[in-house]
């Protein structure tokens, strides 16, 4: 009996293990050394290929800049959803529904739900200082990252929103205000927690994040209708 051989992966395989080879070894490079400190030439290097194998998948580097940071953004979205689905089930609507309630009654099963999925390991907090750094010295990539982050932004207020209405509450500013204000708390918990942190550590939020800084910061925003 014969057995067949394996047959080759296809050259769109190969070019997505080489497109995720140099994605995390810009990952490692944009948090140890900082993004203007890397190029094509440093990033192929680290990755173990050559210029040749980056321009085959990529036209140049501001188009690997986009990507690179359109699938970071994609993992921090599908991490939210996960969130949500865990969510949305613990809450229930009450008879008298005040935002006193939903804090001492469903935040415990919140603040279950953010600390099991939204997880970050230390080089993407890093990256995303960087990132911000590098677009306020960049107009033409500034709008990339604004746009990255408008859909995180978007995402979570449609969340906070849908959770509180379900409450019979509401946001007293708008939604995208609101989750602007919760995501720069969260990226500061999170840029204070990675000093401690090696890399490739997964950071969790805080205690003090989750039980206080957050939900304080929510009650101060949301009323009963």
């Amino acid at each position: 009996m014969t057995t067949s051989l394996p047959m080759p992966p296809t050259v769109s395989a190969r070019r997505e293990v080489t497109r995720q080879k140099l994605f995390a070894s810009a990952r490692e490079l944009f948090a140890k050394e900082g993004l203007s400190k890397t190029g094509v030439k440093t990033l192929c290097e680290a990755a173990g290929f050559s210029r040749g194998a980056f321009y085959s998948n990529f036209p140049d580097f501001s188009e690997f800049l986009r990507q690179y940071i359109h699938g970071e953004f994609t993992r921090v979205s599908e991490q939210l959803s996960q969130a949500q689905t865990l969510i949305e089930p613990v809450l229930f609507t009450e008879t008298e529904t005040c935002k006193d309630s939903f804090l001492t009654t469903h935040w415990p099963s919140v603040s279950e739900a953010i600390a099991s999925t939204m997880l970050f390991e230390r080089d993407f907090v890093l990256v995303l200082t960087e990132l911000r750094i590098y677009a306020a010295r960049n107009r033409e990539f500034l709008p990339i990252l604004r746009a990255e982050i408008r859909v995180i932004e978007e995402q979570l207020a449609q969340i906070i929103t849908n959770c509180l209405r379900s409450l019979g509450l509401h946001l007293q500013v708008q939604p995208l205000e609101c989750a602007f204000v919760v995501i720069a708390l969260w990226q500061a918990d999170l840029i204070n927690r990675s000093e401690e942190a090696e890399s490739g550590q997964v950071l969790r939020p805080s205690s003090h994040f989750l039980e206080a800084a957050l939900p304080c910061c929510l009650a101060g925003m949301v009323a009963s209708e």
